[in-house]
């Protein structure tokens, strides 16, 4: 805060700065996002950001989420769901069941809103998303880095190896 800025200086600042930003990645988006409001892409780039740290992986994320919306199909975002339960430290396998508005296991398409302030990085991620239409799940798999399949085969495994637990998962819908 700036010497005898207020709190309501600061933030609107702050408002006026997420608003030029987000303007200037909306004129940057490409062809393939599915999405058709600036509002949406800072939902989607506030997923991405929760997702990964890791920008080499923010534009494959950004590119399963945007293939998944194109086929309605819902996006199962881990952080998502841990938002809507009131961001609880310890969240179990019932608690993806808990019907919030953030449950992207239960609901198609965004979340109402934001999860995160994203960055830079994850704005530009959700507004070019990459042409590979076939890759529909990922798993972090430790160090920062992602596995992307576009199998639900594939996935599985994925989660078998990288996770080393015996997890039963179900084909999303």
């Amino acid at each position: 805060i700036a010497p005898y800025q207020s709190d309501l200086e600061f933030m609107l600042n702050g408002y006026k700065l997420l608003q030029t930003k987000l303007a200037k990645t909306w004129q940057t988006k490409n062809e393939r996002i599915a999405y058709t409001t600036p509002y949406e892409l800072l939902i989607l780039a506030s997923l991405i950001q929760k997702e990964t740290n890791n920008s080499d992986d923010m534009v494959q994320i950004s590119t399963v989420f945007n293939n998944r919306l194109r086929i309605n199909m819902r996006l199962q975002d881990d952080p998502a769901v841990f938002y809507g339960l009131g961001n609880r430290l310890t969240i179990t396998r019932a608690d993806f069941a808990t019907d919030t508005p953030y449950n992207t296991y239960l609901h198609s398409g965004l979340p109402p809103t934001p999860i995160c302030m994203p960055s830079q990085v994850a704005f530009s991620a959700a507004a070019n998303p990459s042409n590979e239409s076939s890759l529909l799940y990922f798993v972090a798999i430790g160090k920062g880095k992602t596995k992307f399949s576009s199998t639900f085969n594939e996935h599985s495994d994925a989660v078998n190896k990288y996770l080393k637990k015996s997890i039963t998962l179900k084909a999303p819908k």
